[in-house]
């Protein structure tokens, strides 16, 4: 009688398990980019939202492919995308980006250069009111350069 309640009980926590596992990786997919020392991630509405924290340098396009292979643009950088991407050292983002979430480059202890595809007044419409209590200190201690 033990064994059919210990089996029993041992499936409910191996199914648990499974489900857990099975929402943790639905949470990573995603489209892959290959950028220097690994991939960052974006959805199909066009946000990044997680990479590798061996990312050395991330050069982000205006536009990248959905699961259908049609191109979408990089709108934004989502909450703890690169959250301890203690090895990225400089970024490009492009001037499609319009915004970015809190604790996006919290962490990022390496980070020296951003390059902005945009404007000053673009960068500054997007982050003027970013402080370092939303833990994007990183990216503002950083030396910003400007495409338009």
């Amino acid at each position: 009688m033990k064994k059919k309640v210990l089996g029993k009980k041992l499936f409910a926590v191996l199914l648990v398990l499974a489900i857990l596992i099975g929402g943790l990786t639905a949470c990573r997919a995603g489209n892959k980019y290959k950028v220097d020392g690994g991939n960052i991630m974006y959805n199909d509405k066009g946000k990044i939202f997680w990479c590798d924290r061996s990312v050395t340098n991330a050069e982000i396009p205006e536009e990248l492919p959905d699961k259908n292979g049609n191109n979408i643009p990089i709108v934004g950088i989502g909450a703890n995308a690169f959250n301890r991407c203690t090895a990225l050292e400089s970024i490009t983002i492009p001037g499609t980006v319009t915004s970015i979430e809190d604790k996006a480059f919290h962490g990022c202890s390496a980070l020296t250069e951003v390059n902005f595809e945009g404007s000053e007044a673009d960068w500054t419409a997007m982050t003027g009111e970013m402080t370092d209590e939303n833990d994007n200190a990183p990216l503002l201690a950083a030396t910003i350069n400007f495409g338009k």
